[in-house]
């Protein structure tokens, strides 16, 4: 595995998914895949978004992200609205966060629903 690869996937093991709202919203967050090199002051995120239930969603929801630097501070923010009406069970997202600081110096990424 190349250095870069390694990065991605050591960034991806400092995400924390809340599960517990994602039931709430009846969904799942999945395939998560984070963009980005070391030295990159952006990142791009992809997603997967399933339903629990395979049917439609009750409400309007927002997927946030947040990422926090070494220090323990917020430096970017960032949501994708996912419409109830459009949504049929499955999604694939993506959506790109400028970090304000190198991506080295991520140290916890969150990763909520919560009603639109």
């Amino acid at each position: 595995m190349d250095e870069i690869t390694q990065f991605r996937k050591d960034l991806l093991e400092k995400v924390s998914r809340m599960e517990s709202m994602e039931e709430e919203f009846g969904i799942k967050i999945n395939r998560l895949s984070i963009i980005t090199e070391p030295d990159n002051d952006g990142v791009n995120i992809n997603f997967e978004v399933t339903s629990i239930s395979g049917k439609k969603l009750k409400d309007d929801i927002e997927i946030h992200f947040a990422f926090y630097d070494n220090n323990g501070f917020i430096t970017c923010k960032d949501s994708i609205y996912i419409d109830s009406d459009r949504f049929k069970g499955f999604s694939i997202e993506s959506t790109y966060c400028d970090l304000h600081t190198e991506a080295r110096n991520i140290n916890r990424i969150v990763c909520y629903p919560s009603k639109y």
